[in-house]
């Protein structure tokens, strides 16, 4: 437990929540509201890019449209759950299908759209900041240098997500990441 609270984790916390959910936001902003690209044009390049032979596993699957405008917080990205869920059963091995495709879309979708979105369209730059903030907790070793600019980044992310989607709620997966730089120095 930390300071006798929850103990933080970063796959349940961001990739299956803080992520999961900006991603959402931002493609249904992008494809509802800006129309910069439709959702076909996305689950197209995203069928038909190619991926490394580690990444093919964990292929994100398309996104259906009542998925994109549904009122819930996932992006239900789940193709191979069952078939995971079996070989996680018999080899006894803990894998989320949902955390590594949402990680890999996360670091995939700037080749997959970056093209057709406006280098200065501030959804996409606090995008790009999560996405700094996840490669930073996900780093092997991280300086108290870089956990003081992750603390810095996440305040920013957060301040200006609140701004960016007013009508958003800030989930509490959200709220557990302002407190990741200051346990990891612990």
């Amino acid at each position: 437990m930390c300071d006798g609270g929850l103990i933080p984790d970063i796959m349940h916390d961001l990739l299956e929540g803080a992520l999961q959910y900006e991603v959402k936001l931002l493609l249904r902003h992008f494809v509802k509201t800006e129309c910069y690209f439709s959702l076909d044009t996305f689950n197209s390049r995203l069928i038909n890019l190619e991926l490394g032979y580690m990444e093919t596993k964990d292929r994100p699957t398309p996104i259906a449209d009542s998925t994109l405008t549904s009122s819930g917080h996932s992006l239900k990205q789940a193709g191979k759950i069952i078939f995971c869920l079996l070989v996680c059963y018999i080899c006894d091995k803990i894998y989320s299908p949902l955390a590594a495709q949402m990680w890999l879309l996360g670091r995939i979708l700037p080749l997959i759209v970056g093209d057709l979105v406006p280098d200065d369209d501030e959804r996409w730059l606090n995008y790009l900041r999560m996405m700094e903030i996840v490669d930073l907790l996900f780093c092997s070793q991280i300086s108290e240098d870089s956990c003081a600019y992750l603390a810095a980044l996440i305040n920013d992310h957060h301040r200006e997500f609140t701004e960016l989607y007013p009508n958003a709620s800030v989930l509490p997966k959200m709220h557990f990441m302002v407190h990741m730089a200051r346990l990891i120095l612990r």
